[in-house]
């Protein structure tokens, strides 16, 4: 079913219009499969649902409605009214005395029956029959004669005195939001021989649409008026009440209005015997409703009754349009207006049916609300969830861990309002985008921006704090001196990252060969340090072992050695204890040691010592000390020497070995260059042929 979305106007007498983006409301424009309608003569139209493609009467044309269904014609096209459109109900009929009472009007697209009048040649006062319908009931004639049928909301007239009948109660509302006709009149009440009216049936119900305009000429009338009660016979009893209006429902884009609407109700029927105190003239029908949904309406005609009742239109409302942080939701909440209820409803995107729904949307995000009432009209609105984004929140850290009496520098990313939480509690005074961490624990920022939205880390900065490693040199102490230093070791059970000594070195284990303070700091994997210090002092035993004399003959005697401090062990060859023995030792160069050992168990040994034994057969033991004189020594070197007598220079290492010998005339000087043989000491002789001269020398 095709329709049109229109606004709506309130019609007493002239129309006026209104504008073109007025509110809605659904005009059912039909499918056209019933073709055209056209009235050019008298005719009937059975109740029912039709879909026009036009609807037309001729001028001098009634189309007169029938059967008990509603009439509803959906037109595509125009609805033209040049002449009559009757859904009216029957009247009653009238009672005759000495015969029959009235019968109640028959009723038509879907106005309901008038009651019955009553008949008996020897009772009187008898009630007759309430007419149907919801408004028709309680109307039948009491005290000879019938109430009202009442209409949409309207209560029905009653009739003549205090024993007359009732009229009919209010039934239905005013927004026609059920289908009902009109409600029958109730029958007059007779008796002894007088027979009462019928009461006149209800007016029927018509609902006309026009999606191509909508006319009613001059001469065009559509009506759905309650019947007539009927009269009384010429006896003492009493007319049938007046069915109620029916309901005419109007709906085009344009309505040119010049002819008549109506929807009365029927009068009640008279009683034919002036001036008896048993009689009644039955109680008027109640009026019914016109409701008229356009755009514009114009034209001279008229509506009765001219409380014309505007329909509604269908309007859909989602709420006003809230605003969220980004991750928050919001409910929104469907409802309508006007239209025909029941509604249902439908939200675009996410395709939900409910009446409510909870959004979450991650950016600003415009929802369309579909609603659609029992006619299947529908009515959109939009309401748009405004997102506000929330601050970005991550925090780095200058470190994990913080050792004893440090701290952690957190920074937070910029922007919006800033507070730092420690464990979950908020930090008094803490509102800058960096804090200085001095407590372990689990860290978090909550920013609020402008928007008052808030966030936080997704996760906590968690800071430890870490004890400090514990290195360890050991007590002071003392240890020996000598060709190996002491090696110094750092202790830790921490796993140390990096060791820095007072000596400068980056090992783990030093070698001390002096006295002093020795101290190491040590920085493990965390960072965190701990020193210690260790006083050490190198013993060395000072040794002093110079003999008074150093050359011998072979047949010299034995020869006490001494040395400072005492108690010590010499060696080397022709040593026994302390006695040096040349014979023993032989001709030659030998080295002689000293070695001692102190009260601690440290040891020297002293620097050699040449012990020169010679055979010094048929010579003299010694040179006047002017025959060889050697400058300077000890020397790089180069030695300047000077000899007095002609004779041979020998020269011999420390071990006896000879490694130079030269013939030199009398009274020669000479340069002797050692350079060559490398540092140490050396062995000189000079020999003549009746002595000899030993001299050592010494090349730095």
């Amino acid at each position: 079913m095709k329709k049109i979305y229109t606004g709506f106007i309130v019609v007493l007498g002239l129309a006026s219009a209104i504008s073109a983006d007025a509110q809605i409301t659904c005009i059912p424009c039909g499918t056209g499969s019933d073709g055209a309608f056209s009235a050019s003569s008298n005719t009937t139209l059975t109740g029912g649902t039709y879909n026009y493609t036009s609807f037309t009467i001729s001028a001098g044309v009634t189309v007169t409605v029938t059967g008990t269904q509603p009439l509803i014609i959906n037109c595509s096209g125009a609805v033209t009214i040049n002449g009559v459109l009757d859904a009216s109900g029957g009247n009653g009929t009238n009672g005759i005395t000495f015969s029959a009472a009235g019968t109640g009007g028959i009723g038509v697209a879907g106005g309901q029956n008038g009651g019955n009048g009553t008949y008996s040649t020897s009772l009187g006062g008898m009630l007759a029959q309430d007419g149907a319908g919801a408004g028709g009931v309680t109307t039948a004639g009491n005290g000879w004669s019938g109430g009202g049928g009442a209409g949409y909301g309207v209560a029905g007239s009653a009739s003549g005195g205090s024993t007359g009948g009732f009229a009919g109660p209010a039934y239905g509302d005013a927004q026609l939001s059920a289908v009902l006709g009109g409600s029958g009149g109730g029958g007059g009440s007779g008796g002894f021989s007088c027979g009462s009216g019928g009461g006149g049936a209800g007016g029927g119900y018509m609902r006309i649409s026009a999606c191509g305009g909508f006319t009613i000429a001059a001469a065009g009338v559509i009506r759905a008026n309650g019947g007539n009660g009927g009269s009384d016979g010429a006896g003492n009893c009493g007319g049938g009440g007046g069915g109620s209006g029916g309901t005419v429902w109007l709906l085009a884009n344009s309505l040119v209005n010049n002819g008549l609407v109506r929807a009365v109700g029927g009068t009640g029927g008279a009683s034919n015997v002036p001036g008896s105190p048993f009689f009644g003239t039955g109680g008027n029908g109640a009026a019914g409703r016109i409701r008229v949904d356009a755009v514009t309406v114009s034209g001279t005609g008229n509506m009765q009754p001219v409380n014309v009742f505007s329909g509604a239109p269908l309007v859909a409302n989602a709420g006003n349009n809230p605003t969220i942080c980004a991750g928050q939701s919001t409910t929104l909440t469907a409802s309508a207006s006007g239209g025909v209820g029941p509604y249902t409803f439908n939200w675009q995107p996410g395709n939900l049916t409910t009446v409510t729904v909870s959004v979450s949307p991650s950016t600003t995000q415009t929802y369309t609300l579909t609603a659609t009432d029992a006619f299947n009209c529908t009515a959109n609105t939009l309401v748009t969830v405004n997102v506000n984004p929330t601050p970005i929140v991550s925090i780095s850290g200058s470190s994990n861990t913080f050792c004893p009496g440090g701290s952690v520098n957190l920074t937070a990313s910029s922007g919006g309002t800033s507070q730092w939480y420690l464990n979950g509690n908020a930090i008094v005074g803490a509102t800058s985008p960096t804090y200085t961490a001095t407590q372990a624990g689990v860290y978090n920022m909550i920013k609020t921006n402008l928007n008052g939205c808030a966030d936080s880390a997704a996760a906590g900065f968690v800071v430890t704090a870490v004890p400090n490693p514990v290195v360890t040199l050991g007590n002071d102490t003392t240890v020996c001196g000598g060709a190996n230093p002491y090696s110094l070791t750092a202790q830790s059970a921490n796993n140390i990252l990096q060791w820095l000594w007072n000596t400068s070195s980056t090992l783990q284990t030093i070698l001390v060969s002096s006295s002093g303070s020795y101290s190491v700091l040590a920085t493990d994997n965390n960072g965190c340090t701990d020193r210690d210090t260790i006083q050490i002092t190198v013993q060395t035993p000072a040794i002093s072992f110079t003999p008074s004399q150093d050359t011998f003959c072979l047949t010299s005697g034995a020869f006490t050695l001494t040395a400072t401090p005492a108690g010590g062990v010499f060696s080397g060859p022709g040593v026994s204890g302390n006695v040096f023995t040349p014979a023993t030792a032989g001709a030659g160069l030998h080295t002689l040691l000293y070695s001692y050992t102190d009260s601690l168990g440290c040891s020297a040994t002293s620097s050699p010592v040449i012990m020169t034994v010679d055979v010094c057969t048929g010579l003299a033991n010694t040179l006047s000390p002017a025959m060889l004189q050697v400058t300077p020594n000890p020397s790089a070197g180069v030695f300047a020497v000077s000899v007095n007598g002609a004779g041979m220079l020998q020269v011999f290492t420390a071990d006896g070995r000879e490694v130079s010998r030269s013939m030199q005339n009398n009274a020669t000087r000479f340069d002797l260059d050692l350079t060559g043989f490398g540092s140490g000491v050396y062995v000189l002789r000079y020999t003549t042929g009746h002595a000899q001269q030993v001299m050592r020398v010494v090349v730095q």
